[in-house]
């Protein structure tokens, strides 16, 4: 209460069937600000503050139980003890015992149910950073005095870009894109727009250097625009200058060199910066370069980040709580010109006692983690699992063959890349409508690590909005579901024809229901002879496409129209086979949709007696869900699909 825009979120969430709570830093704000956010996703469950922390202690002997299960150690007498005290019963110390107990724990553990949290420390993938700190020397009319924004950017106060003349950042700069970094990728992040043009201008204009540029005036497909010239490899730009609202949500992981053109205020900012380029996807170590002047309010701001927070070294999660407790004194010290040697030893003390304090607050933090929930945000054997069958999709990927069939066989244009990646034009020739393709068109790829690494490129699997709209035109529509064509075979006589035909099988329900997950399969194949034999368990697919050839559009008419009444008797046959299995289709799959959601109604009616987090609620809602889904899977529906004409040649 007393924040209006609680208020309204709270009010607003109160009244949607469901939500989702995302947010980079769930404790910045406190425990108290964290609890106000579940208690958004279940106002009865958090009910009130103290009684949240109190689960939250009484929970820290669960956890350390879960810290001994997860280590590779054998489980002495005392732990043993533990576990059976907190599970009810004793647990064998073998692999596959240790992570059913594991789950056990889980599901008794407070919020580990509607909670997740990934972390860095439990996920890999991060390639580090180095710092490469560039001091220069101040010109003598530099300021010293005066307010911070005048120390550490005047430049800011000079639209005119005056200040670059005497800017000894400027040449280091342009020597630097000329020398070092001449065959790199470099991002430049400064603070203010009005410097970003300045400063680009200066680059291309004077130092022949290729440059791109964003900036919060800029439109949406302006940025779009720079980003994709900052993208290419061949003819692109060297340098991205970005302001700092101007890249937010903005990631290059294709580049690891960064310019840190000033450094802003606040180590969040700092961080967030920083992680345009340290995320997941990123294939070096950060390089970052931070030019700053000596003896000014910039050198000062530098040693703080650096030998205080640690910032540039790693990411630090202490660094915004240390920062506003430590404020008072590092204004002071930003505003005061060091001078003497008694001024320098009180600085690097002042270092010196901030960095000791992080290192105390780090390893606190350390030890504090959540381990239980970290676990369950990522369970190595389900992720594992999950991983493997991406690698497996990937490895045996068809979906590019079949992009590129479609967009030839409707007129969409499209650009093949010497990266491997696509760009896809609309046309006015195009045979198809809904697509919603951009006016611009749309770079995409089928190569997850590209994809990881251009955020200007779209990552295209069966998932993607793109693709959903092709299938789903695909299946409703006549496009691409009827085809006559060769069969090359020396065992079945020239001349005679086989139907292929396949049908859907579909159940109409909610989509939470997720009914479609249950059935046996969703499509059925029926092959059939010109005689009337039914070939599907004798002939497969993959067996007969390595014979099949393409037949011309004439050719193909002429055998539609000469054997019309065949083919239609055979394909009436082949419905009527396809229908006769559906009633086992329905009694699988309400076996399997009966026996998964009762196990799961079991589940709760135990943990109701553990965890409060358990509601009866859930439990009804659960119950209604299985009732209504073996109703609707006793009425499903076969829908013809598409169908093939074989025509047997030598």
């Amino acid at each position: 209460g007393g924040n209006d825009r609680y208020d309204v979120i709270a009010e607003f969430a109160n009244q949607t069937a469901g939500v989702l709570l995302l947010t980079a830093t769930p404790e910045q704000l406190g425990v108290d600000s964290h609890f106000a956010r579940l208690r958004l996703l279940d106002p009865e469950r958090f009910d009130t503050l103290n009684h949240f922390l109190e689960e939250e202690a009484n929970y820290a002997g669960t956890a350390q139980v879960a810290e001994a299960l997860m280590q590779d150690d054998m489980l002495d007498e005392a732990q043993h003890e533990a576990i059976a005290g907190l599970l009810g019963h004793p647990v064998e110390d073998t692999p596959d015992a240790r992570y059913r107990a594991i789950s056990e724990l889980l599901d008794r553990h407070g919020t580990g149910r509607i909670l997740f949290r990934n972390t860095r420390e439990a996920i890999q993938g991060f390639q580090g950073r180095d710092c490469l700190p560039a001091p220069l020397i101040a010109p003598a009319n530099w300021p010293v005095t005066g307010n911070l924004r005048q120390q550490m950017w005047p430049e800011e106060e000079q639209l005119d870009g005056e200040w670059m003349e005497n800017d000894p950042r400027v040449p280091w700069l342009l020597n630097m894109l000329k020398t070092e970094l001449k065959h790199q990728k470099v991002l430049l992040i400064a603070r203010s727009g009005p410097v970003i043009e300045s400063l680009e201008l200066a680059l291309r204009v004077h130092g022949g250097i290729r440059t791109a540029m964003f900036h919060e005036a800029m439109s949406l497909l302006e940025r779009d625009q720079a980003a994709a010239y900052f993208a290419d490899d061949t003819y692109g730009a060297q340098i991205l200058l970005c302001s700092e609202i101007g890249s937010e949500g903005r990631n290059f992981q294709f580049s690891s060199n960064l310019v840190l053109f000033d450094m802003p205020s606040n180590p969040d900012v700092l961080e967030q910066r920083i992680g345009r380029l340290d995320r997941i996807g990123q294939q070096n170590r950060i390089q970052i370069h931070v030019p700053y002047l000596m003896q000014t309010a910039q050198e000062r701001m530098f040693r703080w980040y650096n030998e205080a927070l640690d910032i540039f070294g790693h990411i630090s999660p202490t660094a915004q709580v240390l920062q506003e407790n430590h404020l008072p004194d590092l204004k002071a010290a930003l505003l005061t010109n060091i001078e003497s040697e008694d001024d320098h030893n009180r600085f690097d003390a002042f270092l010196a006692q901030v960095n000791d304090e992080r290192l105390e607050l780090e390893t606190e933090l350390q030890s504090g983690r959540d381990r239980l929930l970290e676990f369950n945000s990522c369970r190595p054997t389900v992720a594992n699992r999950i991983v493997r069958a991406m690698q497996e999709q990937d490895a045996n990927n068809t979906l590019p063959d079949f992009m590129l069939r479609f967009l030839s066989s409707t007129n969409i244009e499209h650009d093949e890349q010497h990266d491997g990646s696509l760009i896809i034009h609309p046309s006015a020739e195009m045979l198809v409508d809904g697509l919603d393709l951009p006016e611009d068109g749309m770079t995409v790829t089928f190569h997850r690590e590209q994809a990881l690494t251009r955020e200007d490129t779209e990552y295209l699997t069966v998932e993607h909005p793109l693709m959903g709209r092709i299938f789903e035109m695909v299946r409703t529509q006549s496009f691409g579901n009827a085809n006559v064509c060769v069969l090359r075979s020396s065992v079945i006589p020239a001349g005679k024809i086989l139907l292929e035909a396949w049908f859907r099988v579909e159940v109409i329900a909610p989509k939470i229901l997720n009914l479609a997950a249950s059935l046996p399969q969703q499509l059925v194949r029926v092959l059939m002879s010109e005689t009337g034999q039914d070939l599907s368990a004798r002939i497969n697919s993959a067996m007969l496409q390595p014979q099949v050839h393409a037949l011309d559009m004439n050719n193909a008419r002429q055998v539609v129209k000469l054997r019309r009444d065949v083919i239609e008797q055979r394909y009436k046959q082949a419905e009527e086979i396809a229908r006769s299995q559906i009633k086992g289709f329905a009694e699988t799959a309400q076996k399997r949709y009966g026996d998964h959601l009762q196990q799961e109604l079991d589940r709760l009616i135990y943990l109701k007696e553990h965890n409060p987090s358990v509601r009866d609620d859930e439990i009804e809602r659960l119950t209604n869900q299985r009732a209504q889904g073996l109703e609707l899977l006793e009425q499903l529906s076969l829908v013809p699909d598409s169908i093939r004409i074989l025509v047997v040649m030598k």
